[in-house]
């Protein structure tokens, strides 16, 4: 058999080859609108990208420049234009083996600091801004999902209520570098919610009222659970990575629960 002959091209092609193939870097704009509330400007955006395998070895180049590494110190994206809260911000970060999206996701955080003035309450002078991102990996996105988040009423220091009104949304787009993303949205990030359902002696009884029924407090309880589940799913599409728990509550969690209301009524109002 006659053997294959190699140039120092051919060297130079099969190494350029393999670079390709181990990379997958994927570019896109993150678009954030004026939602016209200047105490209700989007404050914080998060991205959950999805992988193929965990984000090891993985970055986020901002504005093709500054490298967000994973785990590493937060990139600036450029001197305030305005306001007082420093510059724009991405943080890129691992995601915990046991928070939903598992050991194969990683976290994208932007906080466009520079549209709000005093507080997150100040963003009267806020201006549409358009990130450009470009993920640099061996991994390939499968997926991602994203939240954009206001200021609670009265909570100015803090982005931390989900819109889905006027809130981010990501364009995929080439740099001439890397090839638009082509990942799947998957809606928002996963919610992990727990009911606490009362389980003590006083839920066998009938409820109080003139026409009490022949259900328990305890069946009217468990049935009220499975319609609320039912609606959610039907109305959030995004539900599929969800966790839900249940907690009941024992006769000794009930009593000190309404012993401290009464003690810290007692203390605060002078009653109970």
């Amino acid at each position: 058999m006659r053997k294959p002959v190699f140039t120092p091209l051919s060297f130079a092609l099969l190494i350029a080859a393999a670079g390709v193939m181990a990379s997958a870097d994927e570019s896109f704009f993150v678009h954030l609108p004026v939602r016209a509330n200047p105490t209700h400007e989007t404050g914080e955006v998060r991205i959950l990208l999805e992988l193929s395998a965990a984000p090891t070895g993985s970055s986020i180049l901002v504005e093709g420049t500054a490298s967000a590494t994973l785990d590493g110190a937060p990139v600036n994206v450029a001197p305030a234009p305005m306001g007082t809260l420093g510059a724009d911000r991405v943080i890129y970060s691992s995601v915990a083996a046991s928070d939903a999206g598992g050991a194969n996701s990683a976290l994208i955080l932007y906080q466009p600091k520079s549209n709000f003035v005093g507080d997150l309450c100040g963003g009267a002078g806020a201006v549409p801004k358009d990130l450009h991102l470009r993920f640099v990996g061996a991994q390939n996105i499968v997926g991602y999902r994203m939240n954009s988040y206001v200021v609670a009423t009265d909570e100015c220091t803090k982005a931390s209520r989900r819109v889905d009104t006027s809130a981010a949304s990501i364009v995929a787009t080439g740099d001439g570098v890397a090839p638009a993303l082509t990942a799947t949205n998957n809606g928002r990030l996963a919610l992990d919610v727990i009911f606490v359902l009362d389980a003590s002696g006083s839920m066998g009884e009938l409820p109080p009222g003139p026409s009490p029924g022949s259900s328990s407090k305890a069946t009217i309880l468990h049935s009220a659970t499975d319609a609320f589940i039912g609606q959610w799913e039907t109305i959030d599409t995004s539900t599929s990575a969800d966790r839900l728990g249940v907690i009941y509550t024992p006769n000794e969690i009930v009593r000190f629960m309404i012993e401290s209301a009464d003690y810290l009524c007692e203390k605060h109002f002078g009653r109970n």
